[in-house]
């Protein structure tokens, strides 16, 4: 990520964590020329298989309700941050969280 970009999403890590991750960044180095070659491949892989189907269904809320139902942080703290940005969809990720509770 650009640095711009890796500031932002640090600003959001836990500030414990902060010294952790800035130490490993900048312990890297050089990555091995086969290792991106691979992965070049892989993702071109993933982008042909995702392209010659006409759309693949995805539901970002519930993508979002299946990742807070296993967050192991504080979920209402995580809640409130995300009505900042837009409550309808939070009221949206709420409806589908805990699904198995109907059954």
């Amino acid at each position: 990520l650009p640095a711009d970009s890796s500031s932002a999403v640090l600003k959001h890590l836990p500030q414990d964590y902060h010294d952790e991750i800035i130490f490993r960044i900048a312990q890297l180095q050089d990555i091995d020329h086969q290792v991106a070659t691979d992965l070049h491949e892989l993702v071109e892989r993933c982008i042909e298989k995702v392209s010659a189907s006409q759309s693949v269904p995805l539901s970002g809320v519930k993508q979002a309700a299946d990742i807070i139902n296993r967050f192991e942080g504080d979920r209402g703290s995580l809640m409130e941050m995300l009505k900042l940005h837009d409550e309808e969809v939070v009221n949206a990720i709420e409806e589908n969280m805990f699904d198995f509770m109907v059954l």
